[in-house]
């Protein structure tokens, strides 16, 4: 019996970084559980502190960019963690912690 989608709730906001040529951050709403899965809407970013140039930046997830948006299904792993690909890359979701996620572009 799967039960891993227990540490995460509805409402709560995850990301992954991903890194190509700079650090980029992703964020998803957790719209629904289920025992195995996570059902989650993309979120936009908002910049905030960017540096020159683009270089480097802080960012944030924009909550209204969401709405009407689909929402995907991801399944959670017996290690408690939902996994987004990405080009054929997994990474696993960290809960937001409210701080803004620091990035940069090459």
């Amino acid at each position: 019996m799967c039960k891993n989608s227990t540490p995460y709730k509805v409402g709560d906001i995850v990301y992954y970084m991903y890194n190509f040529s700079g650090s980029f951050p992703v964020f998803y709403e957790v719209t629904g559980l289920t025992k195995c899965c996570i059902k989650v809407r993309p979120l936009k970013n908002k910049y905030i502190n960017i540096g020159a140039g683009f270089g480097s930046f802080d960012a944030v997830p924009d909550t209204w960019s969401g709405m009407g948006k689909a929402s995907k299904l991801l399944n959670v792993r017996p290690d408690g963690f939902a996994y987004a690909l990405y080009y054929n890359h997994r990474f696993a979701l960290r809960h937001w912690d409210g701080v803004p996620v620091s990035g940069f572009s090459a």
